[in-house]
C-alpha cells in the first residue's frame, strides 16, 4: 500500500482503503487521519463516546443517523475539534 499517495485521498477513500489491511477497520482508519495527517474535518457518526457526548451536550436520549447528520453540517469544516470536545464531556461521571 503507497502511503504517500493514499495521504493525498479525501477522507472516506483513505478510510476505506486502509480498512482493507488485516485488523483494521473504520475507527482505525479514522483516528489515523485524525491524529497522523491531522485532518480538521472527522468526526465518527459510530463513535460511543461521541454519540455520548452528544446526548450530554444536546440533552437527548438517542442521536439518529439525522439528529447527526443535521449537527455534523454546523460542525464542518472543524469536526475534528468537536470529536475531541465530544470525547471529553462523554467522560464525565454524570450522564
Amino acid at each position: 500500500m503507497d502511503f504517500d499517495s493514499l495521504s493525498k485521498e479525501d477522507d472516506a477513500a483513505f478510510v476505506k482503503e486502509v480498512s482493507k489491511l488485516p485488523d483494521v477497520g473504520s475507527r482505525t482508519g479514522e483516528m489515523l487521519l485524525i491524529r497522523v495527517l491531522k485532518r480538521p474535518d472527522v468526526i465518527r457518526d459510530k463513535g460511543f463516546a461521541i454519540l455520548r457526548g452528544m446526548r450530554m451536550v444536546y440533552r437527548v436520549s438517542e442521536v439518529t443517523p439525522e439528529f447527526f447528520a443535521k449537527k455534523r453540517a454546523l460542525y464542518s469544516p472543524y469536526a475534528t475539534m468537536t470529536s475531541i470536545y465530544f470525547w471529553a464531556i462523554s467522560s464525565k461521571v454524570n450522564d
